[in-house]
């Protein structure tokens, strides 16, 4: 079994020594790294090859400086049609991968062969590399594809995650037509036979100014989060035609019962994309209608409207959840 590192990036200089360091000192040496960077304008693509000289890792580890923006999807697409692993461990020019890694995603890949993606626990931390919290699970294979379904996303942290390279090839290659590419990879996943979440970290998950986490959009004004709110449907919606796809092709036993359910979904988010123009009479109506294919937040959204799009927020900050 070989083991590889994929390292993607953009505009991050002031990060990627410590993620580049990461990977030079893994306990277990990976078998390949290769290093992409999306055409950054800030001097990190000179990091790289500074640092690559420094450690004279120019015949181990394999460079890409694209010269012109291709986008997160294109670029980490076109990094894993390189690498010539089995195993794929994927790294943002952010995070920083704990000196096991490697090392635990070869155990875990040997007792779960037949599964597509297995994730660690992290801890999170800040710009200047405080710990901040942690995302921890408890050794559970997690399997239910209708409760993705329901619930319009995975719950699976993306970042941790190690991919078999069959996953981008029974599949076929990751959209370019959409963000949020962990959304395609883990349905796949949890589609081919679940994720199992173990509790080793192996990974710090860097939260800062210019991250792209939800951690920065739930601190927008309420303005700004409805809007995103509007736009995010139509994303939500292309990510569901491309779940319908991901169905189609696999052998899941209850194919056509998914199917069914991602066709309702698409139609609730195609009226949430409209929500602050369809009348009250009609949400109601819906919410009757689409009642086992809901989950609180959004019947909360049908009931009150674009209302309720603002409180469940102000729930959810009250909470302490945001």
């Amino acid at each position: 079994m070989k083991i590889g590192f994929v390292l993607i990036c953009y505009n991050q200089k002031k990060f990627i020594r410590e993620s580049l360091e990461g990977i030079r000192l893994q306990t277990e040496e990976p078998d390949e790294v290769i290093i992409s960077d999306d055409c950054s304008k800030d001097g990190t693509q000179q990091e790289i090859l500074d640092y690559i000289d420094e450690f004279e890792l120019a015949e181990k580890w394999k460079v890409i400086l694209h010269k012109e923006n291709q986008g997160i999807n294109k670029n980490l697409q076109n990094a894993i049609d390189l690498c010539s692993t089995d195993i794929i461990l994927g790294n943002a020019g952010d995070d920083i991968s704990l000196p096991n890694r490697v090392q635990i995603a070869r155990k875990l890949a040997e007792k779960y062969p037949d599964l597509y993606v297995i994730t660690t626990s992290i801890d999170k931390i800040d710009e200047n590399g405080n710990r901040i919290g942690e995302i921890t699970y408890n050794d559970i294979l997690d399997e239910d594809i209708k409760k993705v379904v329901l619930s319009g996303m995975p719950h699976i942290f993306p970042v941790g995650q190690f991919w078999r390279k069959s996953l981008f090839t029974d599949y076929g290659p990751l959209p370019i037509n959409v963000p949020n590419e962990d959304d395609q990879i883990t349905f796949r996943a949890i589609l081919h036979g679940g994720i199992f979440c173990s509790k080793e970290k192996t990974m710090l998950y860097r939260i800062h100014q210019d991250s792209t986490s939800s951690w920065l959009r739930n601190r927008q004004s309420e303005q700004e989060f409805f809007r995103r709110f509007i736009s995010d449907m139509t994303i939500r919606i292309n990510h569901m035609e491309l779940w319908k796809d991901s169905v189609s092709k696999s052998n899941f036993k209850e194919k056509k019962e998914v199917l069914a359910i991602l066709e309702k979904k698409i139609s609730l988010y195609n009226m949430f994309r409209d929500i602050e123009t369809v009348p009250i009479n009609q949400r109601i109506a819906s919410l009757f209608k689409f009642w086992n294919f809901t989950v609180t937040r959004e019947k909360v959204y049908l009931f009150f409207g674009s209302f309720g799009v603002l409180l469940w927020r102000r729930m959810k900050i009250a909470l302490g959840k945001i």
